[in-house]
């Protein structure tokens, strides 16, 4: 692994940052919506970026590692993005998937019947991306759900989106079943 940091420091940083946000946007009740508040801080964020980068470099890599190993319900990674549009939450995808070294997939959601979606019409946007390999063949026919439940590793599914928020989601399930979710995080992280 070629990482700067080790797991527990990759973590401290994000769980940082998220501490930041959060008192950040408890300062900001009342003037602000949650989410405006949250996105505003990724926005003006005056932290060190590099850092922030390398920490989730770091868990990505864990993660492939362990999705690397034969147990294949480990490793996942779990992007959320929300953005203004289309274009902006693509392109995001685009930069963390390259720089990351993510598995690529489909966009679910980006056609109706083959036909691409009118995206100067569709708003705010939000994808959701998932390496997979979470479920086995055994387990999938057990769920009874069929190929409906298969992610392919890379699948994102495009959804219309509501809320104020704008960034990205970072979750990760490593087997040290240690909940790691940070957010946001901006979407030029990896630009």
């Amino acid at each position: 692994m070629n990482a700067k940091y080790s797991l527990d420091e990759a973590t401290s940083i994000l769980a940082a940052h998220d501490a930041e946000q959060m008192a950040f946007t408890r300062q900001s009740a009342g003037s602000l919506t949650s989410g405006e508040a949250a996105s505003k801080f990724v926005d003006e964020y005056s932290g060190n970026m590099d850092d922030l980068r390398d920490a989730v470099r770091t868990i990505v890599e864990c993660a492939a590692e362990e999705r690397a190993s034969e147990d294949v319900s480990s490793g996942r990674i779990m992007l959320g993005i929300c953005g203004t549009s289309v274009e902006e939450c693509i392109g995001c995808l685009k930069s963390w998937v390259t720089s990351l070294d993510l598995p690529r997939g489909l966009l679910h959601g980006a056609d109706v019947a083959g036909v691409p979606i009118d995206t100067a019409t569709f708003g705010r946007a939000f994808i959701k991306y998932n390496t997979g390999g979470a479920m086995s063949w055994k387990e999938l026919r057990e769920s009874g759900k069929g190929f409906d439940a298969l992610w392919i590793p890379g699948d994102a599914m495009l959804e219309g989106y509501d809320g104020d928020y704008r960034g990205v989601y970072l979750n990760t399930e490593l087997q040290d079943d240690v909940f790691r979710q940070y957010g946001l995080l901006s979407l030029n992280l990896f630009d």
